[in-house]
């Protein structure tokens, strides 16, 4: 009789046991998780002072619906570490297990540039990212004028879960 009393308590243990490793894994599932998976830059239209571009990002969100989402870009001189122009986007919430096409458009010269990128959930800093631009103006004679843009040295990492 005695062993009864001690197997219903060692069933009741880990039935509790069970419950709580449970509950906390369906926790778990409940948070989303941000990632920026690509990241472009789309040459629009230039004139003989500058190139407008859009810089493209693939913002995924995964397990669960995602909190308010803002983006900020400052577009710094290289080397300066000054910003000279900065676009900020309120994206709102995105849905779980989606990878939303964010655009910002950008007014570049003939200059290197270091393009900074910040992901904001529920005015928390998410994710970090940064590249380098360069813009060429090239003179195409007979009063020409070409531009090559490029991409360079991009990478995001996470700052806060």
């Amino acid at each position: 009789m005695k062993y009864i009393k001690y197997i219903a308590v060692g069933i009741a243990i880990f039935i509790v046991l069970v419950s709580i490793f449970y509950f906390q894994k369906s926790e778990a599932e409940k948070e989303n998780k941000l990632s920026v998976d690509a990241m472009y830059l789309l040459k629009r239209n230039e004139t003989k002072e500058y190139v407008n571009a859009t810089a493209i990002i693939y913002l995924t969100n995964l397990h669960a619906e995602s909190g308010e989402i803002k983006i900020i870009v400052y577009l710094m001189e290289r080397w300066k570490g000054v910003a000279i122009d900065k676009r900020e986007l309120e994206i709102g919430k995105l849905q779980k297990d989606k990878t939303e096409e964010i655009q910002i458009d950008v007014q570049m010269e003939n200059k290197s540039y270091d393009l900074e990128i910040l992901v904001f959930e529920n005015d928390l800093l998410k994710i970090k990212g940064s590249g380098g631009v360069t813009v060429y103006l090239y003179n195409a004679g007979k009063g020409g004028y070409r531009y090559e843009v490029s991409l360079d040295s991009l990478y995001f990492e996470k700052v806060h879960e």
